[in-house]
């Protein structure tokens, strides 16, 4: 996105998207996440 923010469409069953938030959160060595907003989370 022009902003440097990324949007993540994820399907899967519950525990392998709450395992791809966590690793989201994290994020890789270089970059820099101030936040991350989860919407649809069933």
């Amino acid at each position: 996105m022009p902003d440097g923010s990324v949007e993540i469409v994820a399907e899967g069953s519950e525990e392998s998207i709450k395992e791809l938030i966590e690793k989201v959160k994290i994020g890789p060595p270089a970059a820099n996440v101030e936040r991350v907003e989860v919407k649809g989370l069933k």
